[in-house]
């Protein structure tokens, strides 16, 4: 039970038998284990080459979009958003103001000389009998 260094797969983790009573000839398990891993490292390393730079190249269009976007068309259009929306409900503002306003003043002169007082009232006792 080797480990690849490059992908952390073992070759028991793809291949395994269902009972460890039920085992292939030795020989044939190591010269498996060693085919699987021989192939394994060198699939990934041809991939590796010939797939390694166009990815590289591909993934750095996709972050320079990314970030371009991000500077040139999303913050500035978050903060004219955020701009146009504070206005929006500055004016809204004004108007429930304008609207509301006099009926809240009007409540408050009505019941402004409105008192409330809490009077305690002597408990009688219980009588146990309910």
């Amino acid at each position: 039970m080797s480990k690849i260094a490059l992908t952390s797969i073992e070759f028991d983790e793809i291949v395994a038998e269902p009972d460890q009573s039920l085992r292939s000839i030795s020989h044939v398990w190591n010269i498996s284990v060693k085919i699987f891993q021989f192939t394994s490292k060198w699939c990934y390393w041809i991939l590796s080459a010939v797939l390694a730079v166009p990815f590289a190249i591909l993934w750095a269009v996709v972050f320079a979009f990314s970030s371009f976007f991000n500077v040139w068309l999303t913050q500035p259009l978050m903060k004219t958003v955020g701009k146009f929306l504070l206005s929006i409900f500055q004016v809204y503002e004004k108007i429930v103001l304008c609207l509301f306003g006099p009926i809240g003043q009007a409540f408050g002169r009505c019941f402004q000389n409105v008192r409330l007082y809490t009077v305690k009232s002597q408990s009688q006792p219980s009588s146990g009998n309910v």
